[in-house]
């Protein structure tokens, strides 16, 4: 096996140079809003998240730990050492998000004033404090098993003799920012959103919504995401090893494709939105299991529904779907909207949402906002939206998942990809 400090000089010298041509690019293909003084950059600004400023930083970051690793010297961990401090990384995890998980559900109980707020996230402090000494470590194993993952995919696209991977795998297991979503109260849609300090306090996010919320006819959520498509990608540390694996792998999709039409037109239409978003979830999910095998690990058992508990219940037998109940809420809730019942929809979103918490769910704001910021994703169960299904089908009639990413990445409208999938063959009934 390379040496530690050879692999860590081949992949920062990997990222240099495609960091420098994709940093340029983001930033011109950023949402024009971003230069814009809206209602809510006004309101959020003294909390505001700056991407550009961390990409920046990270970028600089990655020229110097690329120069300090050709220096002689480097320290060799074996394969062992580094799977075990994969492992180590992922047991602190697990405990953090419990505790994360009681403080979440306790104030979507209780509100944002909750006594034990201030303990549980010294608790938290303290366990992150230890993990941070793996992260390097941890960062470049899931980097090497990822890219093995997307090679053994034929998703080379470099130039040259050896074809390397274009763009290279790189992230940042960290705290990703926390983002404020802004809808119409009329109807569920993606209005605006903006990135927020990822330790922003349960009461700020209570004001924030407030503020750019119903006073302006809006509705706001601030909330949680996974992972976020800057270079290096921000990718949660608040995840299981299954889930930081999977969002890596999304991740970088969505770095693919921004050298391809899809990525290109991401911003075009809702659709457009929804179809990368789905896209990424579907191929993600599959190149993050396939890399979870080169890290040694047989992907567990698919989780039947998107697990938010935040109690000791998370993993017993659940005689409520959640996945039932919160489609049956979103299509309740847009046949409320469509009837102009603005105020009936709020006050059922709130009646379904204590529903939710009553059975263990750490949801603390359910509105229009919250659909359309999830609705994003097709196959969530908040999304009343096709192209999940659509995009199924699409995969199921390419060879194999690298052959689904070169193939989807070709559509610049989400009307080309309709009129494709007219050509394949009717579905069975």
């Amino acid at each position: 096996m390379a040496a530690f400090a050879e692999l860590r000089a081949h992949a920062h010298v990997r990222r240099w140079t495609a960091l420098v041509l994709l940093f340029a690019f983001i930033a011109l293909t950023l949402d024009a809003d971003t230069v814009r003084r809206t209602h809510t950059e006004e309101a959020i600004y003294r909390d505001r998240f700056g991407l550009v400023e961390w990409m920046a930083l990270n970028l600089l970051d990655g020229a110097q730990d690329a120069f300090i690793d050709l220096l002689p010297g480097g320290v060799t961990p074996f394969e062992s050492e580094r799977l075990d401090a994969v492992e180590r990384f992922f047991e602190l995890g697990d405990r953090a998000r419990r505790i994360q998980g009681q403080l979440a559900l306790a104030v979507a109980r209780d509100g944002a004033e909750h006594p034990e707020s201030a303990k549980l996230q010294a608790e938290v402090e303290a366990l992150r404090r230890e993990r941070d000494s793996l992260t390097d470590l941890v960062e470049l194993t899931i980097g090497e098993a990822v890219s093995d993952a997307l090679r053994s995919e034929d998703l080379e696209s470099g130039w040259g003799p050896l074809r390397p991977l274009f763009p290279p795998v790189s992230f940042k297991i960290t705290r990703v920012p926390q983002l404020i979503v802004v809808s119409p109260r009329d109807r569920i849609a993606y209005h605006e959103s903006r990135l927020l300090d990822p330790d922003i306090t349960p009461v700020r996010m209570e004001e924030l919504e407030a503020a750019v919320g119903p006073a302006h006819d809006f509705s706001a959520v601030v909330t949680r995401i996974g992972g976020l498509a800057s270079y290096p990608a921000l990718v949660s540390d608040r995840q299981s090893f299954r889930s930081a694996v999977r969002t890596i792998a999304h991740e970088w999709l969505h770095h693919y494709w921004y050298l391809r039409p899809l990525g290109w037109a991401y911003y075009d239409s809702p659709e457009m939105t929804s179809l990368n978003e789905t896209a990424a979830e579907l191929a993600g999910n599959e190149l993050g299991d396939i890399a979870l095998v080169n890290l040694g690990h047989a992907p567990p058992a698919p989780v039947p529904a998107p697990n938010v508990r935040g109690d000791d219940r998370a993993d017993e037998p659940q005689e409520f779907d959640f996945a039932d109940e919160m489609r049956e809420t979103r299509l309740r809730t847009d046949e409320l909207l469509a009837e102009g019942k603005i105020e009936e929809a709020e006050a059922y979103m709130e009646e379904r949402r204590r529903l939710f918490v009553e059975h263990g769910y750490a949801i603390r704001v359910l509105n229009q906002a919250y659909f359309a910021f999830h609705g994003t994703y097709a196959e969530s169960p908040a999304s009343s939206s096709p192209i999940g299904a659509q995009v199924r089908r699409f995969r199921e009639h390419t060879d194999s998942v690298g052959d689904f990413v070169r193939r989807i990445g070709q559509f610049s409208t989400y009307q080309e990809f309709l009129d494709y999938l007219d050509t394949l063959p009717p579905e069975a009934e």
